[in-house]
């Protein structure tokens, strides 16, 4: 959206306007539904059904896009933006065909216009190339989007689009790294950095393979690599790091992001471990608190085989509630580790939720193997009330 210095002459549309700059986008789309038809402005009643259509497209609607895109071009003097909008539209629902139908296969495309909703030529190109690509038509996709890069290589939508397509292996994005100039670097990655984490880096890998040790790379790499798995964030960390970037480690960032789920974030700090054993400690702990019941047993086995360091922090945190707690048991046990084990069965037994737990519950926690192992355990602690009700649970629960 470009910024509007006055009003346009419609309260509905000057009021969404503010709202989609207050990210309130729902309601925006209903003001600017409004607008469509109240408007006495043809400019505004165009640029409002471009943004109902924008905010659809956005949405993941894009099967309602077509009545938005009618009405933009039957407001405007040109129809190039009612057919980007369109082509987006089926370039989402899987219509290739549609989309080429719109903007041809090749060929010079004229640039939409519009005061309020922002948009480029570039998005056009942009379209056509994801239609080739859908069409498995690659070479000229490939051509296409070479071509486009020449004359608009500071466009955000085309190198969305190399990041997309390099992100599920359309394309190889180091065909098209010479278009991108190493002072506009910053600002590119600037405008992709939400697009796909594994796209964003196969285009960083090849820049950094080019000029290895470039502080432009590694700068840029840190607006996205926190979004990376633990394997590629702990590549780009030791690069930072013999950089002698101290302040940033995306993997660690990674592990203590609330936005990052749980899980992802407990491998992050499984492996952020060999960065800084502190700061990573301190995020499993918050992290392996938000685990679900059912993640536990498989996350703690990794903990285990690639971070055992920080297996004293796991259980301490994981180890909540009775359940918990003999989930744990279990895995301590499947490696041998019994007298661990047979703590965390009587720490987990002590807590309220223990009486409340089903013989089934019980069994599917702590399977007959582990707890008979466990009972003799309690037995060498002279602990007959723990091994008593270790051998009571019924097997078949």
């Amino acid at each position: 959206m470009q910024a509007m210095t006055e009003s346009s002459g419609s309260p509905e549309f000057d009021r969404a306007l503010q709202l989609m700059a207050d990210h309130r986008e729902d309601e925006a789309l209903d003001l600017f539904e409004v607008a469509i038809n109240t408007s006495e402005n043809h400019e505004v009643r165009a640029s409002a059904a471009a943004h109902v259509a924008g905010l659809l497209l956005g949405f993941g609607r894009p099967w309602e896009v077509s009545e938005f895109a009618a009405r933009v071009r039957s407001e405007s003097q040109t129809g190039s933006l009612g057919d980007l909008l369109e082509a987006s539209a089926c370039v989402q629902l899987g219509d290739f065909q549609g989309a080429l139908e719109i903007l041809g296969a090749a060929g010079p495309l004229v640039a939409p216009r519009d005061k309020w909703f922002r948009c480029s030529v570039a998005g056009m190109y942009a379209a056509r190339v994801r239609a080739l690509v859908m069409a498995d038509r690659i070479a000229e996709a490939e051509s296409e989007l070479r071509r486009s890069l020449r004359g608009l290589s500071d466009t955000q939508e085309l190198w969305e689009t190399v990041a997309s397509l390099a992100a599920n292996d359309s394309i190889d994005p180091k065909s098209y790294l010479d278009a991108l100039a190493p002072a506009r670097l910053l600002d590119v990655f600037g405008w992709i950095a939400g697009g796909p984490a594994h796209g964003l880096d196969r285009i960083a890998e090849g820049l950094w393979k080019r000029v290895p040790g470039d502080v432009r790379v590694l700068a840029a790499v840190t607006l996205f690599a926190w979004r990376l798995d633990a394997e590629r964030g702990l590549v780009w960390c030791h690069r930072l790091l013999d950089a002698g970037v101290t302040e940033r480690s995306p993997l660690l960032e990674r592990a203590e992001m609330v936005q990052v789920a749980p899980a992802d974030r407990v491998r992050a700090a499984s492996v952020g471990v060999l960065l800084d054993e502190e700061r990573a400690r301190h995020a499993l702990e918050t992290a392996v608190v938000l685990l679900q019941d059912a993640e536990l047993a498989e996350l703690f086995r990794a903990t285990l085989d690639g971070a055992a360091i920080l297996a004293d922090s796991f259980v301490v945190a994981a180890c909540s509630s009775s359940v918990r707690s003999l989930t744990v048991a279990n895995v301590l046990v499947e490696r041998g580790h019994l007298q661990e084990a047979y703590s965390v069965v009587v720490a987990g037994l002590q807590l309220p939720s223990a009486d409340a737990m089903s013989a089934a519950e019980f069994d599917a926690c702590l399977p007959v193997a582990a707890r008979e192992l466990l009972a003799d355990e309690a037995l060498r602690h002279n602990d007959d009330e723990v091994a008593a009700i270790l051998l009571s649970v019924a097997v078949d629960g």
